[in-house]
């Protein structure tokens, strides 16, 4: 069965699983989770989404762009700003 999940098998597999519709285009929510939970604050303020739950922010503003330099997270309130 491993064998079977070649490389071209797994992004057809998760093309046809992520929605376009979706929060983070080509990153899947568990994706982003661990990333907000590795980071575990704010990177501008330091807040540690206690109060303020912490998202992801793309630099350049393209959600399509998931590359790690273009991710940051940002509480809520410095996302707004």
């Amino acid at each position: 069965m491993k064998k079977w999940w070649t490389k071209e098998r797994r992004l057809a597999h998760r093309e046809k699983l992520l929605n376009p519709e979706a929060r983070y285009h080509g990153l899947s929510s568990r994706q982003a989770a661990a990333l907000v939970k590795t980071a575990g604050e704010c990177s501008s303020c330091g807040h540690d989404g206690s109060q303020s739950r912490l998202g992801i922010h793309h630099r350049n503003r393209d959600k399509h762009d998931q590359s790690p330099g273009n991710l940051v997270v940002l509480c809520h309130r410095c996302h707004i700003r």
